[in-house]
């Protein structure tokens, strides 16, 4: 899994996903109140979390949702079951998918899954028809409003 921290590291994200990083960076450049240096060096303090790049069946299976288990213990994967997410869409091009987990005022954790990988994976796609019912990976053309507010 690539794993994006800072503004440093996206160069290792993949085009479509670097694209869309660069514009989440540049509105929180436009928009900033606080110190800029912050932007760059810590995305957990920016965006309240990391961005992940899957890269493999195994990762995507771990990706945590916002179910529990049956006795309350542990948050069910995305392996295991479907879930809403705060934002869930597909990148323009349909390339990726992209998940977003709000843990804190901050934001939280973002994973980016490539096609090949969602395709495989029928909870993902049933998590993104369960938190954007409109966003059908078939019919509907992306809304680049959905993640404007990142």
């Amino acid at each position: 899994m690539i794993v994006i921290r800072s503004v440093y590291d996206i160069q290792k994200a993949p085009l479509p996903v670097r694209i869309e990083l660069q514009k989440m960076v540049g509105n929180a450049i436009k928009e900033a109140s606080e110190d800029l240096f912050r932007i760059f060096e810590d995305f957990d303090f920016t965006y309240g979390g990391a961005f992940y790049i899957v890269e493999t069946p195994q990762e995507l299976q771990n990706i945590p949702t916002d179910e529990h288990s049956e006795d309350g213990t542990r948050h069910l994967t995305l392996g295991e079951t479907a879930s809403t997410y705060e934002l869930a869409y597909y990148l323009p091009d349909k390339s990726f998918a992209c998940l977003v987990m709000i843990t804190s005022n901050s934001g939280g954790d973002t994973w980016y899954i490539p096609q090949h990988l969602y395709m495989q994976s029928e909870n993902l796609i049933q998590s993104i028809k369960m938190t954007s019912p409109d966003n059908d990976i078939w019919s509907i053309p992306f809304n680049p409003g959905i993640h404007a507010d990142f």
